[in-house]
């Protein structure tokens, strides 16, 4: 089929397709004639010599195959992981990542929604808690040593995230307490 004969989306599949294949290649190994990558550089050759002939093409055994070996973890990744598996077991899962707003309805809102992260310390997830000890919103934010109950206050384009209280925890145990306790509407009105 020629090219003038293919849709414009068609043509910018067959680029992808194209682009796709090209990125498998690791073109340092190329340039030291590294034997596994030259041969996969015939197969790539190959594989877009059929995409200009017009025809489909998919997998390319040797090039579209992934890597030998488990991915690469992102430590951060794999941490906030093991803590959402954390907060799921406690029954907070689906508090992850979300802050109670005040002047919302119902009060759960992503923690995205809220326009700045300014004045939030480094964390790993948020929890949303039960209330907020004044208009705006309140979140509980747990990080590889503490659990913070932080808030911005209304409006919060205005207003800078600031922490209310905080505690260290030594265990994914002492982190769920700690968590719960500032989820919850203290009975006597003091933080």
């Amino acid at each position: 089929m020629e090219p003038r004969d293919q849709s414009l989306d068609q043509l910018l599949e067959i680029a992808k397709r194209a682009q796709d294949i090209i990125a498998n290649l690791d073109l340092d190994a190329i340039a030291r004639h590294d034997p596994i990558e030259v041969e996969k550089l015939g197969r790539v050759n190959d594989a877009i010599a059929a995409l200009e002939a017009g025809e489909s093409v998919g997998y390319v055994p040797g090039v579209d195959e992934a890597e030998d070996g488990p991915p690469v973890l992102d430590p951060h990744q794999v941490r906030k992981a093991e803590v959402l598996e954390m907060l799921e077991r406690a029954g907070l899962g689906a508090r992850a990542g979300r802050v109670f707003v005040t002047d919302a309805d119902p009060p759960s809102r992503s923690l995205e929604s809220i326009p700045h992260q300014d004045g939030l310390p480094t964390f790993i997830v948020c929890v949303q808690p039960d209330w907020a000890p004044a208009e705006g919103a309140h979140g509980i934010f747990i990080s590889e040593r503490g659990v913070f109950s932080i808030m911005v206050g209304a409006p919060v384009l205005e207003n800078r995230w600031r922490v209310l209280r905080s505690m260290p925890y030594d265990s994914e145990a002492e982190m769920i307490e700690l968590v719960e306790r500032y989820a919850t509407r203290p009975n006597d009105g003091v933080l």
